[in-house]
């Protein structure tokens, strides 16, 4: 095999090209469900799903939903390490990092931990 030739080179170049679009892919479909804050409205009808962003916390992604849109699918203290949030009309998880603060945590169970059949 020669590793000097142009297919070898072009064909190695073409591979890091590849693996590095797809890491980079994946860094920002996970920062773009990364919560970093919820925030329930007055009333408790609608709230407020924060993400981060790849770009800096400027250009962070903010969602305002009816709560009856928004489900838990395992309690806080089930996961180990984020808690999967689905929002109706997204196709993936929204993940919140379980060592964040919450103020209210019994709040949070009855309105946003709980679940919803959506």
């Amino acid at each position: 095999m020669n590793l000097g030739s142009n297919a070898w080179r072009y064909g190695f170049t073409l591979g890091c090209l590849i693996i590095g679009g797809g890491i980079v892919g994946v860094a920002t479909l996970f920062s773009r469900r990364s919560v970093s804050r919820v925030i329930l409205h007055k009333g408790g009808g609608k709230v407020t799903v924060s993400t981060q962003s790849p770009l800096g916390p400027l250009r962070a992604h903010h969602l305002t939903v009816p709560l009856t849109q928004v489900t838990c699918h395992a309690h806080r203290q089930e996961s180990p390490s984020f808690i999967p949030l689905k929002i109706k009309g997204y196709k993936f998880y929204f993940l919140l990092d379980k060592e964040g603060t919450l103020n209210n945590p019994k709040l949070f169970d009855i309105t946003v931990g709980a679940y919803r059949p959506l």
